[in-house]
């Protein structure tokens, strides 16, 4: 959610586990910039547009969060996506 503000996001004391990493990864992928300063990550919005990318299969292994989050943002590209689980 925070990808698609118009605004920087920071959040403190996140997790560290393998279904963050995996977000954090396919947000990236996507354009998204993540910062992370020792145990805070900042998030800079996107205003409600997800960057194109050249990334066409995203890999979500078995983290059911980010993909029920991350297909909600490709939705909203204008571009084919394979999400690989």
């Amino acid at each position: 959610m925070a990808a698609l503000s118009n605004q920087e996001i920071r959040i403190q004391n996140a997790g560290t586990g393998k279904d963050c990493n995996i977000m954090i990864d396919c947000l990236r992928k996507l354009g998204v910039w993540i910062d992370k300063l020792g145990d805070e990550f900042r998030i800079f919005g996107m205003n409600g547009k997800l960057g194109k990318t050249q990334f066409t299969e995203i890999y979500v292994g078995n983290s059911g969060t980010t993909s029920r989050f991350l297909l909600s943002g490709l939705a909203l590209l204008e571009q084919d996506f394979s999400v690989q689980i």
